[in-house]
């Protein structure tokens, strides 16, 4: 998907959980971040052999694919993400932090930002692997991506179709679940309700909702 892509989808996704502006915007940037700062993965590779020398085992950087890529490396991000989202939580809200905190950018909001970051990151991957993989259907892949860039993927979902997911295991699921499609409509309406849950479930409090609790105590 091309970079406005990924932010119009942030942009929504952020507005349906009314997130801050500046933890939105981080969003945004993390979300289209990969095409201009890939992430590298190493990869080892056995050495040829020679007169005598035996072969070995070395490792290579190589770039981490926007299409087939890892599951693992996608939920070490998340990972990442979330442990970042529980430390904000011990942070004063800008609003109430006093100037040397806002000087030093710890403040809850600022926290937040940084896992919105690294959230949006690990979501561009999501995002693309729903589209048709280029190196299977070059011109499937084209055709998918040029559909995406026009919709709006607030149109592509049904309001009931969104899930906020509870705990590690189901977040890992909803990551493992991701598909790609050869349907403009489809791929958007995927990246966006995988988007949704992985982004509602990193960013929600540690504390579970009163109601929640007020109904486990009945």
């Amino acid at each position: 998907m091309d970079g406005e892509v990924h932010r119009r989808i942030a942009r929504t996704i952020a507005a349906w959980l009314r997130l801050p502006s500046k933890v939105m915007w981080a969003l945004c940037d993390g979300s289209e971040a990969p095409d201009r700062i890939p992430d590298y993965g190493v990869k080892p590779y056995l050495t040829s052999a020679r007169a005598m020398t035996r072969r070995r085992i070395k490792t290579r950087k190589v770039r981490i694919p926007h299409h087939n890529t890892p599951r693992k490396m996608i939920k070490r991000t998340i990972a990442q993400a979330r442990e970042i989202a529980l430390k904000s939580e011990a942070l004063p809200v800008e609003s109430e932090a006093n100037w040397f905190s806002k000087l030093l950018r710890r403040t809850r909001e600022d926290r937040l930002s940084e896992a919105s970051y690294l959230l949006g990151r690990a979501l561009h991957y999501i995002q693309d692997n729903t589209v048709f993989p280029h190196n299977e259907d070059s011109y499937t892949h084209d055709l998918v991506e040029r559909g995406c860039r026009r919709l709006d993927p607030s149109t592509c979902v049904e309001k009931a179709e969104l899930r906020r997911l509870v705990g590690k295991m189901e977040t890992y699921e909803e990551i493992d679940s991701v598909e790609p499609s050869d349907d403009s409509f489809e791929a958007m309406r995927r990246a966006t309700i995988h988007s949704f849950a992985v982004v509602s479930s990193v960013l929600s409090s540690s504390q579970a909702p009163p109601k929640l609790n007020a109904l486990g105590n009945d």
